[in-house]
């Protein structure tokens, strides 16, 4: 976790000076949804000994359902001849769902993430990029979990921060874009061991929710706001066929 850290901290501390050797600038908004990945659900059935009256009897592994989250955010990109920097900061809201034998308990979680991106244009309506992610949790949350009273829920263990990377490509046209992106984190979540549940809403009264590397899929649309040339560059990107969107005034 520290080395995935110090490198994405590392890729960061270049942004700076990317500023001065690039040839356009542009900032923007952008928002979209997402589906995410979480690691499965093991119901301990009463063969475990955690007790009776649970549905189902024996021990069953519960899959999680995707649910559709979403997300807004801003981005800048650092525009050069054959390539562009993309730094974005994101704030995520991903949903699953694990189907129990009576009832569907929600999973929600909550973050924000600072993708650091490198991208080349295929042509004027199509680009490919990659990068890392960091992501700052500030949310984890299992639906019906109970002390053994009943009465106090029990949050879920969850790190603060974690460490990923993204790929995806994106279709342009103006000011306008539409991005498709996967998400894949290098942090994994760690397994939480005994967590109860209320046997009577969801038939479940003891589970584990194994380990798990998070993955998302996510669509977004993306407007450029404004934008301006570097006046200190030395090459000139050649102009859209479609749209003079690198001109700052066709932004306003």
């Amino acid at each position: 976790m520290k080395n995935h850290l110090k490198l994405v901290l590392l890729i960061f501390s270049f942004v700076p000076f990317t500023f001065l050797t690039a040839q356009e600038y542009f900032f923007g908004v952008k928002g979209g949804v997402n589906y995410n990945s979480i690691g499965d659900l093991y119901h301990y059935g009463e063969e475990t000994g955690v007790g009776g009256n649970l549905t189902p009897d024996e021990s069953t592994l519960f899959s999680a359902e995707k649910e559709m989250g979403s997300q807004f955010g801003a981005f800048a990109v650092i525009d050069f001849e054959r390539f562009y920097i993309r730094p974005e900061i994101n704030f995520i809201s991903i949903k699953n769902k694990y189907p129990l034998a009576l009832n569907t308990t929600e999973w929600t979680s909550s973050k924000v993430d600072i993708p650091i991106l490198i991208g080349t244009r295929i042509n004027d309506l199509f680009s490919i990029y990659g990068g890392p992610v960091y992501s700052s949790i500030s949310d984890t949350k299992l639906e019906g979990l109970k002390q053994l009273d009943g009465t106090d829920e029990t949050p879920l263990e969850f790190d603060k921060s974690s460490v990923g990377i993204s790929a995806g490509f994106m279709v342009e046209y103006g000011r306008f874009g539409l991005d498709f992106r996967y998400d894949y984190g290098l942090t994994s979540v760690k397994k939480q061991d005994r967590i109860k549940l209320i046997r009577a809403t969801y038939g479940t009264f003891v589970a584990d929710l194994n380990e798990y590397n998070a993955s998302t899929i996510s669509i977004n649309l993306n407007i450029k706001l404004f934008g301006f040339n570097n006046p200190n560059a030395s090459v000139e990107r050649k102009k859209s066929r479609f749209f003079d969107w690198r001109n700052h005034k066709n932004l306003r």
